[in-house]
């Protein structure tokens, strides 16, 4: 299909960003699926994303096979964006050559980190979280508590995200499904405001 529609025959050059499947439509639901959204680079360090493919494969990670090819213009062939924008040093140089006026930044903490972790206990300022993971939900938060004085108060006995989805970019179809885990940012956030 990408040689027919956009002459692409070099499939090294073709980059895969794999995303799960948010509210997958009835003919998918019962599948274990992966979209990937398809862009093409002019060379190996070229930034990809310049670069969209208007075709979404859909992969059922148990058969490993794609089930589906979504076509979000239909059998128009839209042209691929060919103007490059590039932040790879290589490929920046050429057009302006890279500033060398700038002093070095240290990011060092002398006196060590705010934070200790215990096994599986991370202790920072006042907080206390027992953290896990598990095949089927991904990252767990446990016995989350806070030091407030000589009393250790609970928070949250136990915290997963596994039907958290953040949705990206495009609101049309198949865009829709789009969708991201940004689990240790939301967790936190969760806690500090529980």
């Amino acid at each position: 299909m990408l040689k027919e529609r956009y002459d692409i025959t070099d499939l090294s050059l073709v980059a895969c960003d794999p995303w799960s499947v948010h509210l997958p439509t009835p003919e998918l639901a019962g599948h274990r699926l992966i979209q990937t959204f398809l862009y093409y680079r002019s060379s190996p360090d070229d930034n990809h994303y310049a670069h969209p493919i208007d075709l979404v494969p859909i992969v059922d990670l148990l058969i490993e096979k794609v089930i589906k090819i979504d076509n979000p213009h239909g059998d128009s062939s839209p042209v691929i964006p060919k103007r490059d924008i590039n932040y790879h040093s290589n490929l920046v140089e050429k057009e302006r050559p890279l500033r060398t006026d700038l002093k070095p930044l240290h990011v060092v903490q002398p006196d060590g980190p705010s934070w200790t972790m215990e096994g599986n206990l991370i202790k920072w300022q006042n907080w206390n979280i027992r953290m896990s993971f598990n095949y089927r939900e991904g990252l767990v938060l446990h016995n989350i508590s806070y030091q407030d004085g000589d009393k250790l108060r609970p928070i949250i006995h136990r915290m997963s995200l596994v039907e958290m989805a953040v949705p990206y970019a495009d609101p049309a179809p198949p865009f829709t499904r789009k969708c991201a885990f940004d689990g240790m940012y939301t967790c936190m956030h969760a806690c500090m405001y529980v």
